[in-house]
C-alpha cells in the first residue's frame, strides 16, 4: 500500500481555501490507478502556518472524497502549536480527516483520533541506539499501534477532547522519519516485528 504526500505548493498558500485548483490537479493526476493499493494522502502544513477558524475548515472542505471511483483518505499534519485546539479536532472528525500524530518531535503531538484510520510520524531515531530507538521505546510505540488498531486511545497519549475509544478496528499507518535517518528503516522493521 502506498501513502502519498500532497505537493508543497498546495499547502503553502497564504490562504488554504484558495487551493482548490491545485488540489484537484493533484487528486485527478492518476491516483486512482493505484486502486486498492492507495493509502492516505498526507497534507503537511508548513510549521509557520497558523490556525485560522475560517480558512482551515474551508480547506478541509476542498479535500475530495474520491479520485475517479476510488475513495480517498486524508491525513493532515499540523505543525504549528495554534492547531492544538478542540475546534480543529471537531473539524477533522466531522470530515473523517486524520490528524497526524507527530511523535518525538518539536511539533505539537495532537493525539486525538479523528478518522477511521490513524496516521503517525515518529521522528526520534538516534545514532546511539542500534535500532534507532531504545527497545523500551520501540515496545511503547508498538503497543500504541496495537491499541489504535483496536480502536482504543493509547495510554500516555492525551487527547485534547473526549477520546474516540469505540473499539472499532482501524488501519494504522506509522512512518519513521527524520531523526538519525540511516536507522529509520531498521526502527521501522523492529516496529513491524513487535506489532506482528
Amino acid at each position: 500500500m502506498f501513502a502519498v504526500k500532497a505537493p508543497r505548493y498546495t499547502v503553502q498558500k497564504r490562504t488554504l481555501a484558495e487551493a482548490g485548483e491545485s488540489i484537484s490537479r493533484f487528486t485527478d493526476s492518476g491516483l486512482d490507478r493505484l486502486g486498492g493499493r492507495l493509502g492516505p494522502i498526507l497534507w503537511q502544513l508548513p510549521p509557520t502556518k497558523q490556525y485560522d477558524d475560517q480558512d482551515f475548515p474551508a480547506f478541509l472542505d476542498l479535500l475530495p472524497d474520491r479520485a475517479g471511483d476510488l475513495p480517498l483518505r486524508h491525513a493532515i499534519e499540523l505543525r504549528h502549536p495554534s492547531f492544538a485546539r478542540a475546534e480543529v479536532v471537531a473539524a477533522c472528525r466531522d470530515r473523517n480527516v486524520a490528524i497526524v500524530l507527530a511523535g518525538d518531535s518539536d511539533y505539537p503531538m495532537i493525539a486525538d483520533q479523528t478518522a477511521d484510520f490513524s496516521y503517525l510520524r515518529i521522528m526520534g531515531t538516534s545514532a546511539d541506539e542500534a535500532a534507532g530507538y531504545a527497545p523500551e521505546m520501540l515496545d511503547q510505540w508498538a503497543a500504541r499501534v496495537r491499541e489504535l488498531a483496536a480502536g482504543q486511545q493509547p495510554e500516555g497519549l492525551s487527547p485534547l477532547v473526549e477520546p474516540l475509544s469505540d473499539g472499532v478496528p482501524r488501519d494504522v499507518f506509522l512512518y519513521v522519519i527524520s531523526g538519525h535517518k540511516a536507522l529509520n528503516p531498521r526502527a521501522a522493521m523492529e516496529l513491524i516485528r513487535r506489532v506482528d
